[in-house]
């Protein structure tokens, strides 16, 4: 096809049906240099050139902004690590003090005359803590008898400690749960009241290992997150309540702003992770020290 110069506008081209491309008016075919026809084709070519480099910059770019994007929200595997342990159900599990449903009966009894004898019991330092907040009462019961003989009569006093849940105290413990456990030397099983206290969070990593095959092991930091009866045994503050509760608090030493350990393995299971084995602090394993020993 010849290329023609429209007379109107000056637009060199290929016709289009007889018509200038630019102003649409008839055009008058004539034949232009060989070089002029190939300049324009370089051109038309060089504009499909830039066309197709334009292109395949575009693909670029969306490719490696699909790349840098799913970098970017790659999951960290901490992250699934720390979920993994906060599924696991020993982590899940709530901190707990214990206390002695009824006094332990001690091993000496203290004589005060022929007709007076006291025996010694224990009490849970942490029943004190209890008593502070209405609901257990720990009181000393006394009782008389009577005894005849041919000759004459006598009176004998007896003491005794008890441990009682008041009207709060039976509504509040529908949330414990109760054990048996052998006293101090396994002579007999004293009940246990088992009495949440509050919850674990995590606060931060503090070592991990290299993934070992499927395992990887690891240290967290955790603190105690005290529920409402939990914050009569937090120490991070001033205590309330009389001087045995105020003790009992103290015998446990709970924080709320002390970090604690807990060593744990996790397993790979699938895209996964699963806790295998978790152990907290050995000095934070919940439970009472010695009980108080009263007369």
């Amino acid at each position: 096809m010849n290329v023609a110069k429209c007379a109107n506008c000056g637009f060199v081209g290929f016709p289009e049906r007889g018509s200038c491309k630019r102003c649409g008016k008839t055009l008058l075919s004539l034949t232009l240099p060989r070089d002029h026809q190939a300049d324009i084709s370089a051109e038309r070519n060089f504009r499909k050139f830039l066309k197709v480099i334009a292109m395949l910059m575009v693909v670029v770019g969306m490719v490696i902004g699909v790349v840098i994007v799913r970098a970017m929200l790659k999951p960290d595997p901490k992250l699934a690590y720390i979920e993994a342990i906060k599924r696991a159900p020993r982590f899940k599990e709530p901190i707990t003090v214990r206390v002695n449903q009824k006094p332990i009966p001690g091993y000496f009894s203290i004589h005060r005359g022929p007709d007076e004898t006291r025996s010694t019991v224990y009490i849970s330092q942490s029943a004190y803590v209890l008593e502070s907040l209405g609901l257990l009462r720990i009181a000393k019961e006394t009782s008389y008898h009577e005894s005849d003989s041919e000759l004459f009569t006598w009176e004998s006093k007896s003491e005794r400690w008890v441990i009682l849940l008041t009207e709060k105290g039976q509504q509040e413990s529908v949330n414990w749960s109760t054990t048996e456990e052998s006293d101090f030397v396994g002579s007999q099983k004293v009940p246990w009241w088992q009495i949440p206290i509050g919850q674990r969070e995590i606060t931060r990593i503090e070592s991990i290992t290299e993934p070992i095959g499927d395992h990887v092991d690891m240290v967290v930091r955790w603190r105690w997150h005290p529920n409402k009866i939990g914050e009569s045994f937090d120490c991070s503050g001033p205590l309330v309540g009389s001087e045995e509760a105020k003790e009992g608090a103290r015998s446990l030493g709970w924080n709320s702003q002390t970090e604690y350990s807990a060593e744990t393995r996790l397993h790979q299971v699938g895209n996964g992770w699963e806790v295998q084995s978790l152990s907290f602090d050995s000095a934070k394993i919940a439970g009472p020290k010695v009980p108080q020993l009263l007369p």
